[in-house]
């Protein structure tokens, strides 16, 4: 555990850069957290936090997903992350994914089978 948790830390510092007895680090956050962020990084007496504007680093994505979206997410994700302000597919896959994977394994040997499994599983359930 305590491996871990050096291997955490100095990857973290590893992010870092070194300027004049300081560490200082780049992130990115939602303008909506903005507040939240600052609120809870005031208590610290060693953080300072300044808007950086002037960079050439490519922003990231960032999509806000609930309980039922997250799923469809992840399938878009598997194949590519879209970049910042691209059109996200995962709205396309809410509505296509149940209907082509309903094709793939839709015929009848398949879905009997399923069917077969299932009633033993409801019959024989003590």
């Amino acid at each position: 555990m305590f491996m871990a948790k050096e291997k955490a830390l100095f990857q973290t510092l590893n992010m870092m850069k070194w300027h004049s007895q300081t560490f200082t680090g780049y992130f990115w956050a939602p303008v909506d957290q903005q507040n939240y962020i600052s609120e809870r990084l005031s208590s610290y007496s060693a953080v300072r936090i300044s808007v950086y504007e002037n960079h050439n680093i490519a922003r990231p994505t960032y999509i806000k997903t609930n309980k039922f979206t997250a799923v469809y997410q992840r399938i878009v994700d598997t194949y590519g992350i879209p970049r910042y302000l691209e059109a996200n597919p995962a709205v396309l896959t809410i509505a296509t994914f149940p209907f082509f994977f309903g094709m793939m394994f839709g015929d009848m040997g398949h879905g009997s089978i399923l069917f077969f499994a299932a009633a033993v599983l409801v019959v024989f359930d003590q």
